[in-house]
């Protein structure tokens, strides 16, 4: 079986599996683009790549924390249980107010690198 590892079609940096975006199962830490699980390309594995998709999972995942993914029904809210409504409908302003700031850390991350490209 050949070994592939995902990569993002704009920047060339490996993508990491999230749920954060609706219709976007892949997200790119360095550029910001969202892409659905058909859409990636994959190229042959390399271990400084794996390596990199390790360190974005990592990064990416303390950021998660604190998002409220669209969509999302969250398993330890009350309010979520009868799926009615996504937590985003009812989160508090303090849940909004951290959301805000983990995507506001994303769009900046993927603004640095979208600046020393153009260098």
């Amino acid at each position: 079986m050949k070994k592939e590892i995902n990569v993002c079609p704009y920047c060339g940096e490996p993508m990491i599996s999230t749920f954060a975006f609706r219709g976007a199962e892949f997200y790119c830490l360095m550029c910001g683009n969202t892409l659905g699980m058909f859409s990636c390309s994959s190229v042959k594995w390399d271990e400084r790549l794996n390596e990199k998709r390790k360190l974005y999972e990592r990064v990416f995942k303390a950021i998660y924390k604190d998002l409220i993914p669209t969509g999302a029904y969250l398993s330890k809210c009350p309010k979520c249980k009868d799926m009615n409504e996504t937590h985003r409908h009812h989160a508090s302003e303090k849940e909004i107010l951290k959301d805000e700031i983990a995507r506001e850390l994303l769009d900046r991350m993927s603004e640095i690198v979208k600046w020393e490209d153009s260098i």
